[in-house]
């Protein structure tokens, strides 16, 4: 059975980090709309694992479920952590973009939701982590939490749409035929 790591913690706040592991039945894994007036925002990545290529993607939808804006980006050579990172990094700004207030990030990398409920405590000295602190820092309210990645499955789908040879950026206004089937 899966166990879900569901830290309450508004990253915007200084509140203490309390991290719950809940088991989770493998038929209730499914993405889920996120509270009134709240926006969420799944990402994820995709890597090749012979050569080290990698790419993320993700979507924004309301609070009725409805599409916001989606993305994907070719990265070039990075570590998984580092893909993850980039993900969350890349969904931020494009939730900035559109001017959203309330968040919640759904990441299937459970050491990524680890790093972010450790802050302000440590600060690692990580590049991208200093700018994802910095996008979190501004007048938003943005909770990370974990999601297993068939509930992540249209932001999987993203990441593995671009080009990994390339530098290839998209941005989705609508979804894509290619993604129909999982909305």
């Amino acid at each position: 059975m899966p166990v879900a790591l569901m830290p309450d913690r508004l990253l915007h706040s200084n509140q203490p980090v309390s991290p719950i592991l809940l088991p989770v039945p493998r038929d209730q894994v499914r993405w889920s709309l996120p509270p009134a007036d709240w926006c969420k925002l799944n990402v994820d990545r995709a890597r090749d694992h012979s050569l080290g290529f990698a790419s993320c993607g993700g979507l924004i939808r309301d609070h009725n479920g409805q599409w916001l804006r989606g993305f994907a980006r070719s990265l070039g050579v990075c570590s998984p952590i580092e893909v993850e990172l980039w993900a969350v990094h890349e969904g931020l700004v494009q939730a900035c973009v559109l001017g959203l207030k309330r968040i919640v990030l759904e990441v299937d990398g459970t050491l990524v939701v680890h790093l972010f409920s450790l802050l302000p405590r440590i600060v690692p000295s990580m590049t991208m982590v200093q700018h994802i602190t910095s996008l979190l820092n501004r007048d938003w309210s943005v909770k990370i939490v974990h999601s297993f990645r068939k509930a992540n499955a249209v932001a999987d789908r993203l990441a593995k749409s671009v080009n990994l040879s390339s530098l290839d950026f998209r941005i989705f206004v609508d979804p894509t035929p290619f993604i129909f089937y999982l909305l």
